[in-house]
């Protein structure tokens, strides 16, 4: 192989090896959303009231806070 063909091959490789942690990090966050839906979702209404949701909240507000917490980790 030639030194072009090397590199070539490297940058293909580092490309794929970004599109795999980002297929990674997608999984992680859209498992950790369901999860989160479901623990609050077990919580009665009135468990629900004393954290200020409502349960037709809880989908909406689970998104805002991890585009939060999304965002506070890319400004590092």
């Amino acid at each position: 192989m030639s030194a072009l063909t090397i590199k070539a091959h490297r940058q293909h490789s580092a490309g794929l090896s970004s599109l795999a942690l980002r297929l990674l990090e997608y999984l992680h966050a859209t498992i950790s959303r369901h999860q989160a839906i479901d623990e609050l979702g077990k919580l009665s209404d009135r468990d629900l009231q004393d954290v200020g949701l409502e349960r037709s909240d809880i989908a909406a507000r689970i998104d805002s806070e991890m585009s939060r917490i999304s965002l506070r980790s890319l400004r590092r």
